[in-house]
Order: structure tokens, then sequence, then C-alpha cells
């Protein structure tokens, strides 16, 4: 029997972490640990074990603590789990590497390249189909050839927040003028109607590619999918494919794109280099991209049969409560 691996997640607040978690609870392989500030975040009731440390926010406290509880807990590997962690843990990359510790997550310029959304248009439009993408200016420069709707949304950031829906020349006049001074940090985009897709994308150390799972978003609420299934499409994975060869990632990231109702064609919106918010749907449909690149960054063997999926599998998702008592 195999040794059971410690896998340290940071934060258990977000979705992604929540949602990296279940993943590795469908193994016996993992042994869960969360750190987070917040004793009833929902993922440290989901872990095997957890640690309460207060203020950990600051970069330096980040790095710090993170590497405090490997070295007491023999943890060989950490997944940050917030997105702006992915940032912090890409920075200090060197410092993870250097004491044996393993962390799922691409190189600084990988990040910086994609969580930037005008810097990731820039650098890939010629060779990925990318929706349409404006900077303010722009758009005033080009404003008798902008076809509204259009979509405003940060240059960083994740899910909906502050993402506006635009719908003439007297709106984005109106909209923009509530954010004079802060426009340089917003994008615009041609608004596309049609399916909504994740792809999930898992890359090894090298930054090849080696499984695509596209997914159809049916039901999507405040970004967050409700409903949605896998799907074999072929396009998607392909565009996949050279997104990896673009830009060397490794584990676990995804894209969003949409599928033109009229015309079939796929664009990418955006592109977040982070386990995906629903990636227990790909783990369920037979791609456990988690714990594949755990075993990767350990250099542990994956069977062929691990890289495949069931196309067809839902996800439904609902409430559900936990409850804490006093001790």
């Amino acid at each position: 029997m195999s040794p059971i691996i410690p896998v340290l997640i940071t934060s258990g607040s977000s979705q992604m972490a929540v949602s990296a978690i279940k993943c590795l609870n469908l193994s016996k392989l993992v042994q869960v640990y969360v750190v987070d500030g917040d004793i009833s975040c929902p993922g440290i009731h989901l872990a095997d074990n957890y640690r309460i440390v207060k203020s950990f926010e600051q970069e330096h406290r980040i790095v710090e603590e993170t590497i405090k509880i490997c070295q007491e807990e023999n943890i060989p590997v950490v997944i940050p789990g917030l997105h702006p962690h992915i940032e912090i843990f890409s920075r200090n990359l060197e410092i993870f590497e250097k004491l044996g510790i393993q962390v799922i997550v691409s190189t600084y310029d990988a990040i910086m390249c994609t969580i930037d959304k005008l810097v990731a248009h820039r650098k890939l439009k010629d060779s990925i189909p990318f929706a349409k993408t404006y900077t303010y200016n722009q758009v005033c420069e080009c404003s008798s050839s902008i076809k509204y709707p259009i979509i405003m949304k940060p240059r960083n950031g994740c899910g909906s927040v502050n993402i506006l829906y635009i719908n003439s020349s007297r709106d984005f006049e109106y909209y923009t003028s509530k954010f004079t001074g802060k426009l340089d940090k917003y994008i615009f985009q041609e608004y596309i109607e049609g399916r909504e897709f994740t792809v999930d994308i898992l890359c090894d150390k090298n930054g090849n590619c080696i499984s695509t799972v596209p997914r159809v978003r049916t039901q999507i609420q405040n970004g967050v999918t409700y409903r949605g299934k896998t799907i074999d499409h072929q396009i998607l994975k392909e565009i996949g494919h050279k997104l990896a060869k673009s830009i060397q990632f490794f584990g676990p990231i995804n894209y969003q794109a949409i599928e033109e109702s009229h015309s079939k064609e796929v664009k990418i919106i955006e592109i977040n280099p982070r386990i995906s918010g629903t990636i227990i749907l790909t783990a369920e449909a037979g791609v456990n991209m988690p714990l594949l690149a755990i075993k990767i960054a350990l250099g542990l063997e994956i069977d062929t049969d691990e890289l495949k999926f069931q196309p067809e599998t839902q996800i439904i998702r609902y409430w559900e409560e936990r409850f804490l008592f006093p001790s």
C-alpha cells in the first residue's frame, strides 16, 4: 500500500479551495491539511487536519507560516487555495523549491501574463481565438465601429465581481464616468451570445498539456456554475493544447470561452492560471487534476486511464449546511 501524502491547501474559504479539497477527498492517497484564519471557513470542516493562523494575509506571513507548517507536519506539497495566493506563491517559488516543498503553481511569468486579461489578450490574440478586447481609450477612438452591448470587467479579477453590461454609447459614458482615474484597470469585451464553457487543462512540469476536459456551463449564477456537464469538444481541446504551447504552465489551469450561437465560432473570454471552482466535475468525470498534479510534482507514475474523462457527466449544485456547536 502506498504511503499517505500530506498536502497543504492555503485558505479554506474560496470555492477554488473547497473544490480542490473535494477532489482530493476522492482519493485515499492524500491527507488534506488546510490553513486559514477563520475556524468557520468551510474548507476546514472538509479537511483531515487544519491550522488556524491569524492575519494570514500579508505575503511574508503567508510564506513563513506555510513553510513552518510544512516542516512541522512533514508536508511535501502545497496547493494555493485563494486567487491572490497564486501570485504570492509563484513569486516565492524558489524559496519553497530550495526547501524541498513542491507548490502546485505556474511560474511568476506565466501567472503575470495571464492574470492580467489585457496582457493575455495582447500576447495570445494572434495565435488563439479571443473575444474582441479593448481599452477605454480604444473604445473612445473607435466609438462609431463598436457594436453594443459590450462588457466592462477588471483586468485583474475572477468570477463576476465588478462586471458591467453596457448596452449603448450613452451607458458607456455614464458608467465610465463613475470610474474616473481607474479606467486603465478595466477592459471592454464584445458581448457574445452562445454556449459558455470552462476547459480544465493539466500541464506537467515541462509545460506539456497532458489532459483537457471541456465543460459546458448550462446554469450560471454570479459567475458560478450551478449546472453543467462535461463534453467532448475537439475545438476546445485543441485550443487548450495551443494555450499550453504558448505559455509554460504547471498543474491545473483553465480557460473560459463562448461558442457563438450562429457561427459556432469559439472565442476565449479569459484565462485563469489556477484550479477552477468547478474542477470537482472534471474529477468525478474521471480526471482528478489536483491529485494528478501532486503525483507529477512528486514524480509518481500516472496511469493513462487517469487522463481519460467521461463526456456527458453532469453536475447539479445545491445548498448544504454544516453546523458548529459550542465546545
